[in-house]
């Protein structure tokens, strides 16, 4: 007999796997040495070693912020989400990666401001009116772009040209003298209103008027009758009140009266006179104003007191001061009297004709025309005239 000996079988192998590995219909999960007998097909023991190596499926995930897009693995993503890609890891198992997106996107403000003349915004210095851009890194990391609603208001710049009488208030301020003056003011908008005063200023003008006049002065339709001083305001050239002050001297006409008892005939201011009468005559006083003198005359015929008027003499005649007045047949035991009268028939002076001859002074008295009237204290007198240079 022939014996047939068969051994039993010993192998074993390795293996790797994703994840689990399915032997036999056994699955391992797990890396590690598997065992297994099997029956050749001579029906001996055949055990069988597995070296199992298990890689797992790697499963990961990571966050991304990002602005406007993101681009990952040749894929563009522009929403926030969670998204999936699988890769093959160096073992060859699934890699499963997730990806947690957040767009940020840009960030678009606007705002409105107003400024005088200009307006500085990040350094930038802007002077019209208008629509402006920046953009900044927001806290995201992303843009903030900022547009700026611009209106720029200018300061204004305004003059004008006045004039008044002694002073001009402006805006609460007290002018009295000319010049530019300049005042800021606020504009509707808050800018600075720069306003120029071109102001002159005009004086009321005073001045005087000396005029005389006999009786009364008329002036701008006031009639006046005595001396003194009188104002009345008008406009004057520059439109201010002009003052004028009428210093006025009223002379008044002068009416006098003198009697003369003459022989035969009586000469006055060259006119001769032969008949008793009054006779008037008008003359002009220092003042220019009328004097009208009335002359009472009464004429005689015959001798009276100074038989014959060669018997008194009156000398220098005309004369600069002083006349001398002689009597040849002065008496002491008559008392005569010299009259005085000027060529107005005012009385000026009564002198005692008290010797033969007398001395009547006319330094005081203007020059002009004067009578001396000599007589006694009754009624018989003579009057002479002398001229004063």
């Amino acid at each position: 007999m022939h014996l047939t000996i068969y051994p039993s079988v010993n192998t074993e192998f390795s293996a790797t796997a994703c994840n689990s590995y399915t032997w036999n219909n056994e699955i391992y999960t797990q890396s590690g040495d598997y065992v297994q007998e099997f029956e050749t097909i001579h029906g001996c023991d055949s055990i069988v070693t597995l070296h199992l190596t298990i890689y797992n499926s790697a499963i990961s995930e990571f966050s991304a912020t990002v602005c406007d897009s993101y681009t990952w693995n040749n894929e563009i993503y522009t929403q926030s989400g969670d998204y999936v890609q699988e890769f093959e890891t160096i073992h060859g198992c699934d890699s499963t990666v997730i990806l947690h997106l957040t767009i940020a996107g840009a960030i678009t403000n606007a705002f409105s401001a107003t400024a005088c003349d200009s307006y500085e915004w990040n350094t930038q210095t802007y002077t019209e009116s208008g629509d402006f851009t920046q953009t900044f890194v927001a806290s995201n990391g992303c843009d903030s772009v900022v547009t700026l609603h611009l209106t720029i208001y200018p300061s204004v710049n305004t003059e004008f040209f006045t004039t008044a009488c002694d002073s001009y208030t402006w805006n609460n301020e007290t002018y009295t003298q000319s010049g530019d003056y300049v005042q800021t003011l606020e504009t509707i908008h808050g800018c600075d209103s720069i306003v120029t005063l071109y102001l002159t200023i005009n004086h009321p003008v005073t001045s005087d008027i000396y005029d005389t006049a006999c009786d009364s002065y008329t002036w701008n339709g006031e009639t006046y009758t005595q001396s003194g001083d009188y104002v009345q305001t008008f406009e004057g050239f520059n439109g201010c009140d002009s003052t004028v002050t009428l210093h006025l001297t009223v002379h008044y006409s002068v009416t006098s009266e003198f009697s003369v008892t003459a022989t035969d005939s009586y000469t006055w201011n060259g006119e001769t006179y032969t008949e008793s009468g009054d006779y008037v005559q008008v003359f002009e006083t220092v003042f220019g104003c009328d004097s009208t003198v009335t002359l009472h005359l009464t004429i005689t015929v015959g001798i009276d007191l100074f038989s014959d008027h060669n018997v008194v003499s009156i000398y220098p005649n005309p004369t600069l001061n002083v006349v001398y007045i002689h009597y040849d047949g002065w008496n002491s035991d008559v008392e005569l009297q010299i009259q005085l009268f000027d060529m107005y028939g005012q009385h000026l002076k009564t002198i005692p004709f008290d010797s033969e001859t007398v001395s009547v002074d006319l330094s005081e008295y203007a020059s002009g025309t004067y009578f001396f009237k000599i007589g006694d204290k009754e009624t018989k007198t003579v009057t002479y005239r002398v001229i004063k240079l």
